[in-house]
């Protein structure tokens, strides 16, 4: 049976809250720490890996800059070290597996990359960023799978290879239905406010001039809030997906350093939890949604308004929609059949 890490990283604003919530997690062991941030669904969580295993690969998840976990497991195997890159080494000494899957490759030393090649079979990384981003720490890696399609092509000049592989869903946060009466906020937006996303204060300002907003991120703390935009400070995992399935409209806008294709977490995390997506125009759009039958697609930030005006007195036609979307991306967006292909690809080189 093949085997599979994945490294990954968490926001440390999540990870300090979660301990916070959790007091007895600290003085837990290692193994008990990492699943309860893991159950916390954040990010990826285990998403990958927990479709990998069913597609018959061994798959395990890392959170590298988990110091707490990270540092308890060190203590555990008696490891002379509190390095968190000398401890991610021994852990893939001791873990051997077949391939290492790096969630966000920049954020860890080349070095790292360097002392583990002779333990692993093939190294591969995850792309969401242009490849003009990462600062020829791609040349380490056997193979890319990037969220963005350009990106192969450009991989491949540098004698990379690449796989267009969108991010996707996984239905385990809707376990349960919500009722129409537990539906409790008309729009709402969920991401941050910081140097990548400076047009979207634009937006917001904008939007808050005719709607209320409700609003979840980081970065909004020293931001002066026009009265309209309802800011309930930052929010992750389940607490996030929760939002989403209690909103009627959910706003999407990329970041700035993005390229024109489209395809960030949120369209998927927003349609999967049956909210009407009204998300940003891409030259790859087309490929994941239909646009105005499964989610609304605006071209530039007037345009979204002129269409949330628009659909503000046709409530069928907004659930209709947003019901669509959900079935789009529960039929086509889960994880489950984005690790089809990365398993494939995998197999092949192995």
């Amino acid at each position: 049976m093949p085997n599979i890490l994945f490294l990954n990283i968490y926001y440390q604003n999540f990870m300090d809250q979660h301990y916070q919530d959790n007091p007895h997690l600290a003085s837990a062991g290692s193994e008990e720490q990492h699943a309860s941030l893991q159950a916390a669904m954040f990010g990826d969580s285990d998403f990958y890996s927990r479709a990998m295993s069913k597609l018959g690969w061994s798959a395990k998840d890392l959170i590298t800059n988990a110091e707490k976990s990270q540092r308890r497991w060190a203590a555990e195997f008696a490891f002379n070290s509190t390095s968190l890159q000398d401890i991610l080494i021994e852990q893939i000494r001791i873990l051997e597996p077949d391939v290492i899957y790096a969630q966000a490759p920049w954020t860890i030393n080349k070095e790292v990359y360097k002392a583990i090649r002779p333990v692993i079979k093939l190294l591969v990384g995850q792309a969401g960023f242009p490849i003009e981003q990462y600062s020829g720490a791609e040349t380490q890696f056997d193979l890319f799978f990037t969220t963005i399609p350009e990106n192969v092509a450009k991989f491949k000049e540098v004698e990379i290879d690449a796989y267009y592989n969108p991010l996707g869903f996984d239905p385990r946060v809707i376990e349960f239905d919500l009722s129409e009466s537990e539906i409790e906020y008309p729009l709402t937006f969920v991401g941050g406010l910081t140097g990548n996303h400076k047009s979207r204060r634009v937006f917001l300002d904008l939007i808050s001039d005719h709607f209320i907003i409700d609003c979840w991120g980081y970065g909004y703390g020293e931001l002066l809030l026009k009265p309209n935009i309802h800011y309930h400070g930052e929010i992750w995992g389940r607490d996030m997906f929760e939002v989403l399935r209690r909103s009627y409209i959910t706003l999407n806008n990329h970041i700035d350093t993005v390229s024109d294709c489209v395809g960030n977490m949120r369209m998927f995390e927003s349609t999967g939890c049956g909210a009407l997506l009204f998300t940003d125009d891409g030259s790859n759009l087309d490929d994941l949604f239909e646009r105005g039958n499964e989610v609304i697609v605006y071209e530039n930030y007037e345009h979204c308004l002129e269409l949330l005006l628009e659909y503000a007195d046709k409530p069928d036609e907004r659930s209709t929609i947003a019901k669509a979307g959900q079935r789009r991306t529960l039929a086509d967006h889960t994880y489950a059949r984005r690790m089809e292909l990365v398993a494939k690809v995998l197999e092949a080189k192995l």
